[in-house]
């Protein structure tokens, strides 16, 4: 099996932890200054991203013990299948614990389409796992561990985009 798309998915995913890492030691020093919601996306960043670090060794796993062929991967797109299912319905939990006033007003266009998301991508993997449609290998693959990604972005996304309300100009005219 050929590795190199898994192993550069790794290393996107590490630099991605390790950055999330960064912002989230030197954001504790005031602690008082985060969000709750923007606590919740750094947190929905980092285990978002270290699980497509580990997942991205899977394949590998099953390969040295069960060799090439289609059962691997079938088993690889059902672990990352249910991965995806079981980050869904937590990140569902903790969104929904905060109050209508700590999620903001975006947050009503913003679970619908990351929930849309997941559950295209759980359905396609889990799909390719039980061989029905879509040919497992590492296509499906690495399109599941490329949507954990692209969620962890967009929650890096919304916390840049949310930023601080504009300070209105002070007016010059007496």
């Amino acid at each position: 099996m050929d590795f190199d798309a898994l192993d550069t998915i790794a290393e996107v995913a590490t630099a991605f932890a390790g950055f999330t890492g960064l912002i989230t030691f030197f954001q504790r020093r005031d602690r008082d200054s985060w969000r709750a919601v923007d606590r919740t996306r750094f947190w929905f960043m980092i285990e978002l991203s270290l699980g497509v670090l580990f997942l991205s060794f899977v394949p590998r796993l099953l390969g040295a013990f069960s060799g090439d062929g289609a059962v691997p991967w079938r088993f690889a797109c059902g672990v990352v299948a249910l991965s995806t299912a079981v980050q869904a319905a937590s990140m569902g939990v903790r969104v929904m614990r905060l109050t209508e006033a700590e999620r903001g007003p975006r947050t009503r266009f913003s679970v619908p389409l990351v929930s849309t998301g997941f559950l295209a991508s759980t359905t396609f993997l889990a799909l390719s796992a039980l061989g029905i449609g879509v040919t497992p290998g590492l296509g499906p693959y690495l399109v599941g561990l490329l949507w954990l990604l692209a969620a962890a972005s967009y929650q890096f996304i919304r916390i840049v985009a949310a930023g601080e309300p504009p300070i209105a100009p002070v007016s010059t005219d007496a």
